[in-house]
């Protein structure tokens, strides 16, 4: 009886060592899965300071741009006005030199009223000079036919009294056309005077007129080429910083989208960081639930060694007592028998040595003790072993394989199927799942979906791998299933059967 309690402590030790190696592995695994996760977490942290570096100097070079660009419309905006400025002085001289044409018109109006003048002084002087000479020769003639009634008179001292009257007559008109003559003279004289006074003032007037004219006229005539000249500088130049404007304002598109860029892909790495975040916390909730089922393991093991240290004492002291017991039967035997001791004694020795050496057979293993326990407050696990330790899972139903991945839906939320049985599956699902979790699949079937309700009885954290993120391993057990539409399902998708 006890060498079979004593069987059964030892079977009872294997298996918690056992469990002990598969809760060391465990964790082992989440501390490496914990390892990579925060590998993957430094480096995704890394990136995303790179990125914001060098947002930040995107951002630099964009304010440096945007002073630029800011720079170069105030310059735009002063030539604007400087052109402007010019173009009301250029407007100013233009209306000036309007002004100086409808002088010199006013002038030229004057000039030849003076000219149209002087035309008439000219006409008047030579009708003047007409009349003149006319009078002159008339006092010839007078004087001639004086003179020859003169003549005539001292020839004829005894001419008639009519005569001597005609010659008085004669003499008087003489008298009157030398004072007209004389007066006529006058008046041409005053006439060419006035004549030459006003073509020399004429004459002054034109000149002094011509030289301010030109004068006036090279002076705008300079103003308008530097004003010409300042302005093709002004257009040229501004030319240019339209040129630089367009160039900057590609350029400011550019680190806009590069901006834009770096912002989006900050938010993927913020993204990134929180669900590595949650991964990472999730793996540290199972590594501490490891954890807590490894001392919970630890102290049944110690428990065990504890009642197999009991359970030696008790067996060496019951090999005592059936060492003395076979003594003394071997001695009441030589008694009796009076056979020879050693044979007897032979073979009960040979039974006492088997019986030591059955014990010490099979030796635990007793994993080193797990790391000092966190001050915070252990969260749920995600699985748990059975407190018993005979206890053995049994698969009811044969598992199925699938060559390709399968979509479902567990609880509204895309997954993928790994394994099917008519009592169960395993799914990788992105959401968290939990022992004892009541979930619904549907699976893909034609004409409609196939539903299947369950309960989550285990389920486990995988870390993220290449080209998959985190997620949840758990196995589903259907409460009612439809048998003959999940053979049905596995039929039409060529599912192996797992060995």
């Amino acid at each position: 009886m006890e060498r079979n309690r004593l069987s059964e402590l030892r079977r009872a030790s294997e298996k918690t060592a056992e469990q002990l190696t598969l809760l060391g592995r465990r964790e082992s695994e989440a501390r490496n899965a914990h390892d990579h996760i925060t590998k993957v977490y430094d480096e995704t942290v890394a990136e995303l300071r790179h990125e914001r570096d060098a947002y930040a100097e995107l951002r630099n070079a964009y304010t440096k741009l945007q002073s630029q660009v800011d720079a170069n419309k105030s310059a735009g905006a002063e030539v604007e006005r400087v052109r402007e400025a010019l173009q009301q002085r250029l407007d100013a001289e233009q209306a000036a030199a309007a002004d100086l044409k409808r002088s010199l018109a006013s002038l030229q109006e004057q000039f030849d009223a003076e000219r149209e003048n002087t035309a008439e002084l000219r006409r008047a002087t030579a009708q003047a000079e007409a009349r003149m000479q006319s009078a002159v020769d008339t006092e010839h003639q007078l004087r001639a036919q004086l003179a020859d009634a003169t003549s005539h008179g001292k020839q004829k001292a005894n001419a008639s009294d009519a005569d001597a009257a005609r010659a008085a007559a004669a003499a008087k008109q003489v008298a009157t056309l030398t004072a007209d003559l004389e007066a006529e003279r006058r008046t041409v004289t005053d006439l060419r005077l006035a004549r030459s006074e006003s073509e020399s003032r004429w004459e002054k007037e034109r000149r002094a007129l011509a030289e301010q004219s030109g004068d006036q006229v090279a002076s705008l005539t300079s103003k308008l080429e530097k004003e010409q000249q300042r302005t093709a500088d002004l257009r040229r130049r501004e030319s240019d910083l339209e040129a630089r404007l367009s160039a900057e304002q590609t350029a400011a598109a550019e680190l806009r989208q590069n901006i834009q860029h770096a912002q989006e892909r900050g938010q993927a790495g913020n993204q990134d960081i929180q669900s590595v975040r949650e991964a990472l916390a999730l793996a540290r909730s199972e590594v501490q639930s490891l954890r807590d089922e490894l001392e919970k393991a630890r102290g049944r093991v110690e428990t065990a060694l504890g009642e197999r240290a009991d359970f030696e004492r008790l067996l060496q002291e019951s090999e005592t007592r059936l060492k003395r017991a076979v003594r003394d039967r071997e001695e009441l035997e030589a008694r009796i028998d009076g056979t020879q001791p050693s044979a007897a004694h032979h073979a009960a020795k040979s039974s006492s040595e088997t019986t030591k050496t059955a014990p010490a057979a099979a030796p635990l293993n007793v994993l080193p003790a797990p790391a000092a326990k966190p001050t915070h407050k252990p969260s749920k696990p995600v699985a748990k072993l059975n407190d018993d330790p005979n206890w053995v899972a049994v698969r009811m139903a044969p598992r199925y394989s699938f060559s390709e991945p399968i979509s479902v839906q567990i609880n509204g939320t895309p997954s993928q199927l790994s394994d099917l049985s008519v009592g169960g599956c395993q799914v990788l699902s992105q959401n968290a799942l939990k022992p004892n979790q009541t979930v619904k699949v549907v699976l893909p079937t034609s004409p409609k979906p196939l539903n299947c309700s369950g309960k989550i009885v285990w389920a486990k954290l995988e870390a993220p791998a290449l080209g998959r993120p985190a997620g949840y391993r758990a196995g589903v057990q259907f409460s009612k299933p439809d048998q003959a539409a999940i053979d049905g399902f596995i039929i039409s998708h060529r599912a192996t059967v797992n060995v």
